[in-house]
């Protein structure tokens, strides 16, 4: 599973690496920093660079992690198993590595080999070994208290002492200084080159279109969002979901819920989504806390105690504004599939030359006809909104306030959208 710890052939050391699986022939040639970081005397500055570098090709340019040059994917996961083992030790870096673990442990032991951190590279290969032989408890670890692995927890004091007197990040710093693609530019030309580079993949538009799309289907199909909006869209006054944040129980109706923060087009709300069904409620406001001081590290600690000296009180869950059953959620949730929703939103939007990238969807509607369910959406783009309005037949995308047409085609065009994109 893991090629790089076996031993190498001593003739191997001229030969180029074999190319990855599936690697494109779009590649970056370049790795960009700016001149600051390659000046700083803190080593961890330009392993920073590096890290800020691949975060804009994947996040903006779209760009694989094999289109990148290997060496700056080496050092990036190397940097992140230093991270992830200082915060919560191998378990949580096992943990957080996810479906990608892989790619990134094989990347992060290539990355220690070639800096020169040996007694890492070999703490880790001791960690690989661990999981390939405990694939059980592997799936297992946290990072927490009762996901945890007493072998893990060695290597990270193994791992602790070392770094005293091997410090990665210096290694780290001295072997990307020496690379031969790192070109080092003024920190004022810098941002601008950045951009130039992610948005020179050729892909990437195809790829944007992708993601996207992708992202629309998870919202049309995420029970919680489209339940909150369902309610929101039934409210007396008609409201928009525009954000749902994180969540705490919450005594409401003499029950102890799970009640998440919720934004609307009319203000803060408290959402809450059981297996039966979904409510949106009034959200009281607390007394607010002052803003901590940047400049006090301890301003935050004093304003809390503030808080609670003067009698502060949090918010509250207020009156029930509406509640749909799960049974409508889940119409509407494969009504939206039987209609292409998310492939029509998409599309239809795109052909309106209008931002889909930053939309916020809202599903306010699933009606009943002779032909088949009826979906309507909101959405909000560039400042507008809008309504879709879906059936098997096809969609159209009016304005809301004048409902003019914008755009309307046949469910088979989104069909042949959908297929194309994901397919690419």
């Amino acid at each position: 599973m893991f090629g790089i710890f076996k031993k190498k052939n001593k003739a191997s050391k001229s030969e180029a690496p074999a190319p990855t699986p599936g690697a494109s022939s779009q590649s970056i040639e370049k790795i960009l920093i700016p001149q600051s970081a390659m000046d700083a005397p803190e080593e961890w500055r330009v392993v920073s660079a590096v890290v800020d570098y691949v975060n804009a090709m994947i996040e903006h340019g779209l760009y694989s992690v094999d289109e990148i040059p290997q060496k700056a994917m080496h050092a990036y996961h190397a940097d992140y198993y230093l991270a992830q083992v200082n915060n919560g030790g191998h378990s949580q870096f096992i943990h957080n590595s996810g479906n990608a673990a892989e790619v990134t442990w094989r990347n992060a032991a290539r990355g220690l080999e070639s800096m020169g951190a040996y007694g890492h590279f070999q703490i880790l290969a001791k960690m690989l070994a661990w999981v390939e032989a405990n694939p059980e408890e592997t799936a297992a670890q946290t990072g927490f208290s009762g996901g945890r692995a007493k072998e893990l927890d060695d290597l990270d004091s193994a791992f602790y002492a070392l770094d005293k007197t091997e410090n990665m990040s210096q290694l780290n710093a001295a072997w990307i200084k020496s690379w031969p693609e790192l070109q080092v530019l003024a920190d004022e030309r810098y941002p601008e080159a950045l951009r130039q580079v992610a948005s020179m993949n050729p892909k990437r538009e195809t790829r944007l279109r992708a993601r996207e799309l992708a992202r629309l289907i998870a919202t049309l199909g995420d029970r919680m969002r489209v339940g909150l909006s369902l309610a929101a869209a039934q409210a007396e006054n008609f409201e928009i979901v525009l954000q749902i944040g994180n969540g705490g129980y919450e005594t409401i109706e003499g029950e102890q819920l799970m009640a998440f923060f919720v934004r609307t087009t009319r203000g803060e709300r408290y959402g809450v989504v059981t297996e039966t069904y979904a409510a949106l409620y009034d959200r009281i406001p607390g007394t607010p806390i002052q803003p901590a001081d940047p400049n006090d590290p301890d301003s935050l600690t004093k304003s809390f105690e503030a808080f609670k000296a003067g009698g502060g009180k949090p918010p509250k869950v207020g009156e029930l504004i509406a509640r749909v059953e799960m049974t409508e959620i889940d119409t509407a949730h494969e009504a939206s599939n039987e209609v292409e929703g998310a492939a029509a939103i998409h599309f239809l939007l795109d052909k309106a030359r209008l931002d889909y990238a930053n939309a916020t969807i809202a599903t306010v509607s699933v009606d009943p006809s002779e032909s088949g369910p009826v979906m309507r959406y909101l959405v909000l783009t560039e400042g507008q909104t809008n309504i879709v309005t879906a059936n098997r037949e096809g969609a159209i995308l009016m304005r809301f306030n004048d409902k003019q047409k914008l755009a309307a085609h046949p469910i088979d065009d989104f069909r042949t959208f959908r297929k194309s994109v994901l397919e690419a």
